[in-house]
């Protein structure tokens, strides 16, 4: 891979502390037939790892993160609007411009080259707009990302050719956002805010076989809207994608309130039904063992793929979090209150 921060393949012993919601939402309970179920339902939507028995460690080189004096990454998830401000949405601010036509809006969240300040913003490469587009899963949503002003490209840009790239003039200047319930990985907290690892534009974009929002969501962002009553979904109505990415090596810097930590590591979490146990964090994966309903196992590692949270034990990978019909599954006592992007495959 080509960027010099990038970790590929990570998961780890993560510290973290709980921070406070307004809202939570109700998790739908997996029956034990779900639960029983492995490869034949997910593989699909969940590719195999290249690799089955993985060496996961988070391992942050502190000689090239200067800025970082004690790196110890966690993992966490950016809350929604409902969760953190007043209002179920930005619309219904009633400072909120009433020009505004539509009832839906980007849930974008500011990143920062500073802790609380400067904006992120930065300018896309033609090999950056090559790699934006081979994360997307329809050329319409690549059409639509792309739009000036529909939330990750500001309005003042000129239209950007993203199926003819051969025609690109200019290179087109980016906002420094992520989106609500997106996994980051926070290097340090300072001044109430989070420095997220970000990949660095001028080390080129990575492999998307590789990094992407599967294989590594804490590096490649999901776009998702908020409705003016809080109702979640996806920006412009499409699955779309795009790379935590910014003209500082050291990564971004997010607002705190808007962060919420998986819980600390180890956690002992109590299982709702009978789970497998994995090789790797896969459905797909080699099943080493089981666990029955209602025992108590020690998670000591997470992994997200996608919108899904694996857990390792001392016998095993199990899944701990799963989307269903958009709503995420808790398979034990671990939770999470930030809802996960929805997919809509």
């Amino acid at each position: 891979m080509k960027s010099r921060h990038l970790l590929p393949l990570l998961s780890a012993a993560l510290a973290a502390c709980n921070l406070p919601t307004t809202t939570t939402p109700q998790p739908v309970e997996p029956t034990p037939a779900e639960q029983a179920s492995t490869a034949a339902a997910q593989e699909q939507a969940e590719p195999t790892p290249s690799a089955v028995a993985l060496a996961l460690e988070v391992a942050v080189d502190k000689d090239k993160y200067e800025c970082v004096d004690d790196a110890e990454p966690r993992f966490a998830r950016l809350m929604h609007d409902p969760q953190w401000m007043p209002w179920p949405s930005r619309i219904a601010d009633p400072d909120w411009p009433r020009g505004f036509s539509s009832d839906r809006y980007p849930e974008t969240v500011p990143l920062w080259r500073r802790p609380r300040s400067g904006d992120g913003q930065w300018n896309y490469t033609r090999a950056w707009l090559e790699y934006l587009y081979e994360l997307q899963v329809s050329d319409e949503g690549a059409v639509w990302l792309t739009l000036p002003g529909a939330g990750l490209f500001d309005r003042d840009n000129e239209p950007i050719p993203i199926l003819e790239l051969d025609k690109l003039s200019n290179q087109p200047h980016a906002e420094g956002i992520s989106a609500g319930g997106n996994v980051v990985l926070v290097l340090e907290t300072r001044s109430g805010s989070a420095r997220i690892q970000t990949m660095y534009d001028d080390d080129g974009p990575p492999d998307p076989a590789e990094v992407n929002y599967q294989d590594t969501p804490w590096l490649v962002t999901k776009f998702t809207s908020v409705s003016i009553d809080g109702e979640l979904g996806n920006a412009g109505g499409y699955d779309v994608y795009f790379p935590n990415v910014g003209n500082h090596y050291c990564g971004l810097w997010v607002d705190l309130q808007r962060v919420e930590m998986f819980p600390r590591l180890p956690f002992d979490a109590v299982t709702k039904s009978s789970l497998s146990l994995h090789e790797s964090p896969s459905d797909a994966a080699a099943n080493v063992g089981s666990v029955g309903g209602g025992q108590t196992i020690q998670i000591l590692e997470y992994y997200p793929r996608g919108s899904n949270v694996w857990g390792r034990t001392a016998n095993g990978w199990l899944i701990l979090e799963r989307l269903r019909n958009g709503l995420p599954v808790y398979t034990t006592s671990w939770s999470m209150e930030t809802r996960p992007p929805i997919l809509f495959p």
